[in-house]
């Protein structure tokens, strides 16, 4: 393993992340690529009355996209700092779909993402970026949950003091 693939999307979850892939990468030598996806509006021209989609180059993003691209920087010098070579990439486009083909591009060995935390209704209406790469990719996913530990509750006898009912 000498190739990670990190996306990320500076949410409560990219310091664990971070963090994460920093350990992995000291303990295999590995390099991390970290990926954020941007989406991005095309520009339109009009020739006449037939309108010219032209989406910006990705060479363009950094420009347009400053404050991501900053971030993205000072994720790589906190890599850099615990002596992680990393590099940044910045693309637009749909989140899963650019993770699983920048992951080919650049022969990431593992892909390490983060997870939200959201409940099932939030992933069943809008989905999920984490889940769909674990659907579709044949690489490696290690998933860092979004809280460092939940708590399991466990209903014990002791916790129920009404009497339970008797079905007719």
């Amino acid at each position: 393993m000498k190739n990670f693939l990190v996306p990320v999307d500076f949410s409560d979850v990219t310091d664990r992340v971070i963090g994460v892939a920093a350990e992995m990468a000291r303990k295999f030598d590995a390099k991390v690529w970290l990926l954020h996806c941007v989406s991005q509006y095309p520009s339109i021209a009009s020739m006449s009355e037939i309108p010219i989609v032209m989406p910006a180059a990705d060479s363009e993003l950094p420009a347009r996209f400053s404050g991501a691209h900053r971030q993205l920087r000072h994720l790589v010098a906190i890599m850099s700092n615990k002596g992680v070579d990393s590099e940044l990439l910045m693309v637009s486009g749909s989140a899963a779909d650019k993770i699983m083909s920048v992951a080919d591009q650049y022969h990431a060995d593992m892909i390490i993402m983060g997870s939200h935390g959201h409940g099932a209704l939030y992933d069943l209406v809008v989905g999920s970026v984490a889940k769909s790469v674990l659907h579709y990719t044949s690489r490696p996913v290690l998933i860092v949950p979004h809280e460092a530990s939940k708590e399991k509750v466990v209903a014990t006898t002791e916790q129920w003091n009404e009497p339970m009912a008797t079905p007719y």
